[in-house]
């Protein structure tokens, strides 16, 4: 029996070794997004589309010189009216005051009327404006979300694109005090224009229109009184009629690019502001 001894100590010696636990493997480190920074970065991005407004703002130069080519082409017409055989019957006969009134009717009729303006150049601009507005914000969406896609991949683009566009009429119908939910990102644009464009005082009814017309009234009657006693000729009254409309089409220019550029300054200040808030919110 001595020799059994050892073969069970042999036989123990080869005894497997009891299982090692295995240790469930740790997950990556999760990366720590600086979400301040990517807001100012966000920021940066709309602010880079802001000279998306240069192509609108010489389309509507180039509407106002239209218009007022055309209504240069009618001084002709409007002087002559004045100076035929009815008008000097009426600068004869008629008061001073109705004899104005009827120079700003034939005026409006024939040359210049503040709804032409606003249906052949106020009109279209907002159109213009709202067309370049969501043309842009589709750009700048685009482009922020590819940044936020660097630190978030999970960030889909249908709910990041909504987000945006939910803030940034909530601004514009805010600014407005308006409740109204049916409208589009566009059209809130072209509201926040005619703010402006009524800041400018270009629009209907307005202090350029009023104080143009009533100027050129004023000098054409008073050329007109004097011609019937030699003192002025239909020639002169053409001259001051088209020097007349030269000043109010700077006027109109100037207040129309003022306008927009200041509707379009809104516009981005709202957009940052919305982009700021959405990325903001997704990378939470």
């Amino acid at each position: 029996m001595r020799w059994f001894v050892p073969i069970l100590l042999l036989a123990g010696c080869h005894k497997p070794a009891p299982p090692i636990p295995s240790v469930p493997p740790s997950a990556p480190p999760v990366p720590i997004v600086d979400v301040p920074r990517v807001v100012n970065e966000a920021r940066v991005v709309v602010r880079s589309h802001a000279a998306d407004i240069n192509p609108t703002l010489d389309l509507a130069s180039s509407r106002v010189e239209v218009f007022f080519k055309a209504r240069f082409a009618r001084v002709d017409t409007f002087v002559n009216e004045l100076f035929g055989w009815r008008g000097k019957w009426r600068a004869t006969f008629w008061s001073r005051e109705d004899y104005e009134r009827h120079v700003r009717r034939a005026f409006e009729r024939v040359v210049l009327r503040a709804s032409d303006f606003d249906r052949d150049v106020l009109e279209p601009m907002q159109r213009d404006f709202a067309f370049a507005a969501a043309a842009s914000e589709n750009r700048t969406i685009a482009d922020v979300h590819a940044l936020v896609r660097v630190h978030a991949p999970r960030v889909e683009f249908d709910r990041f694109d909504a987000s945006i566009r939910a803030e940034l009429l909530s601004a514009v119908l805010a600014d407005a005090r308006m409740n109204v939910v049916s409208i589009g990102g566009s059209e809130a644009a072209a509201i926040g224009m005619g703010w402006a464009l009524a800041a400018a005082g270009i629009c209907a009814a307005n202090s350029w229109w009023n104080a143009g017309a009533s100027l050129v009234v004023g000098i054409v009657v008073a050329i007109v009184i004097d011609a019937f006693v030699g003192e002025a000729s239909e020639d002169e009254a053409r001259m001051k009629v088209h020097a007349e409309l030269v000043g109010l089409r700077r006027q109109a220019v100037d207040g129309v690019i003022k306008g927009l550029a200041k509707a379009w300054l809104g516009h981005v200040a709202r957009q940052e502001s919305a982009v700021a808030t959405a990325v903001a919110r997704s990378l939470q």
